[in-house]
């Protein structure tokens, strides 16, 4: 049988050597992946999907659910999107949940937005919609 070769990667982001050994490493330099399999809880709103794990706090202590509202329906009508942040994930179309985890990204305020097969699960009409979703969250 053969060996187990490991294999050492150097990365250079923004002309520094960075390792990212976790998820969490790479949203810390605001580098994100969408999936091609989305990472959306079905019961959660879009915002409580978006927030989860980068809440807004009152006091350092509580989540200001008011002021993640507000930030997540800037960021659905910065993309000209008709999204309604209180609805449940679960009842959103396929091309719908795809919107959410690119809002999840943007909420994070990443440089670097990597996706996964975007297009794989998307109709014809869904890919025209995803691109004009990129090209006018780059701006």
């Amino acid at each position: 049988m053969g060996s187990i070769k490991q294999i050492e990667e150097t990365i250079f982001y923004k002309g520094e050597l960075i390792k990212i050994n976790r998820p969490i490493d790479a949203i810390n330099i605001r580098i994100c992946m969408v999936h091609q399999h989305f990472m959306l809880v079905p019961a959660l709103s879009i915002t409580e999907n978006v927030i989860t794990g980068a809440e807004p706090t009152k006091d350092g202590l509580f989540i200001d659910k008011n002021a993640a509202r507000e930030r997540v329906s800037e960021i659905i009508s910065s993309l000209n999107s008709s999204l309604d942040p209180d609805t449940k994930v679960g009842t959103l179309s396929v091309a719908a949940q795809q919107q959410v985890e690119i809002i999840k990204a943007l909420y994070r305020k990443v440089d670097v937005l990597i996706l996964d097969e975007p297009t794989a699960v998307l109709t014809p009409t869904e890919v025209v919609g995803l691109f004009k979703v990129l090209r006018d969250s780059s701006r």
